[in-house]
């Protein structure tokens, strides 16, 4: 019976490839990932990164008209000098439904939809109106966009994330999924949102982002 007998050069050899796959080879790798981020034109979209002299960018989002004045808090308190501006994103979280899909138009372009649900655009037209009336009469370093989600919650954390990556955003502003009565009780109307944000922060957090 033939026996394979191993020489010390053999066991030599065997040593060094074990060696160089497990010491070496994570370097190398390490090398070619830090070479790729530096040609990645990926921006790194949180405050920590952000030059203090170039544009704060924000997503506020928004579920209605109760939001406008915590929105408008937000923004004076965020408003720097009127060089470099703000530029605020406002965007309003609106849920999909089969009662809002059923009044979906064709609008421009191959995939676009117009809304046409009266109580949406008049809901949309208060909070521009308000907004934009504020920021005339007392901004001078905030630019002021309309955005919209319209979708299914359970898809809304990630169309608010491409926005944000979009508009290369440095910071997410959330409402809260419960909102202050008069008489100091809070509203049930926007439980289903607290899931919403959930997932909203837990995937920025791996992004580096700030939400609030």
């Amino acid at each position: 019976m033939q026996r394979n007998i191993i020489s010390p050069s053999d066991s030599v050899v065997m040593v060094l490839v074990s060696f160089l796959t497990f010491i070496y080879a994570p370097m190398v790798v390490k090398n070619i990932i830090e070479r790729a981020r530096k040609r990645s034109p990926t921006q790194q979209m949180a405050l920590q990164w952000l030059n203090p002299s170039t544009e704060l960018r924000m997503i506020l989002c928004l579920h209605g008209p109760e939001n406008i004045q915590s929105s408008i808090n937000l923004m004076e308190i965020s408003q720097g000098p009127a060089g470099p501006r703000m530029m605020v994103y406002v965007n309003d979280m609106i849920e999909l439904t089969e009662a809002i899909a059923s009044t979906l138009a064709r609008g421009e372009g191959v995939d676009a939809m117009a809304i046409t649900d009266e109580g949406i655009l008049e809901m949309r037209e208060t909070i521009t109106n308000k907004i934009n009336s504020y920021v005339e009469d007392q901004c001078e370093g905030i630019d002021v966009k309309r955005l919209l989600t319209l979708c299914p919650l359970a898809t809304m954390h990630h169309d608010i994330c491409a926005i944000a990556e979009e508009m290369l955003a440095s910071m997410i502003i959330l409402p809260f999924h419960k909102n202050q009565q008069a008489n100091g009780t809070f509203n049930t109307n926007y439980l289903e949102f607290r899931s919403v944000n959930r997932k909203v922060i837990t995937l920025f957090e791996l992004l580096d982002y700030i939400t609030i």
